[in-house]
């Protein structure tokens, strides 16, 4: 799934089955039972958002690059944010109960999980990198070195924008750190 703020600029937020592309002639449907549906050439089912028949009555794709279903009151059902593949978008965030890392592409064209993940865990945000031969992935560079996070640990961590506009304009990025007792931020 891609945003456009211009003919020649695409900026990819999410993908539903990556690292098993679909055919030319796949399928992305809607269907009346409220379930988001991409399916193979052949009809095989490649993803599906799992909200049948739960009140979801409409989908769409936010300027942020959220892609939500929503109910008829305008609650999210399902989003695209819960799913972080490699890139935290403005609004979106990092946290305990969902989403707890990023992990790099293989390449421009190779579109298999890569050698680097970010991840967050109790005491911060941990880089990993991996090599096809390593049993386990080696510690990069660590986040917790920045913070103190004696305090409590983390609890969401989150890409956020002052002002956040909907053309897109970044004045000032920050990381937010939420631990379970208290709030730090990193400018980036």
């Amino acid at each position: 799934m891609a945003t456009t703020r211009s003919e020649s600029l695409f900026r990819w937020v999410w993908e539903a089955n990556r690292g098993n592309p679909v055919r030319e002639n796949a399928t992305f449907s809607f269907g009346g039972d409220g379930n988001l549906v991409l399916a193979d050439a052949d009809g095989r089912v490649a993803w599906q958002s799992g909200t049948a028949n739960k009140g979801v009555v409409g989908f769409k794709l936010l300027p942020n690059g959220n892609m939500v279903l929503h109910n008829s009151k305008g609650n999210f059902i399902w989003q695209s944010f819960d799913y972080p593949t490699d890139t935290l978008l403005v609004g979106q965030s990092l946290r305990v109960g969902g989403a707890t890392k990023l992990v790099s592409r293989a390449s421009a064209e190779d579109n298999s999980d890569g050698p680097y993940s970010l991840v967050m865990e109790p005491k911060g945000l941990v880089m990993y990198y991996k090599t096809k031969n390593s049993p386990k992935p080696y510690v990069y560079f660590t986040f917790s070195q920045l913070f103190s996070f004696n305090q409590g640990s983390l609890y969401r961590v989150a890409l956020n924008c002052a002002p956040d506009t909907d053309e897109g304009y970044a004045y000032d990025l920050t990381l937010d750190f939420q631990r379970h007792r208290g709030v730090g931020s990193l400018m980036i």
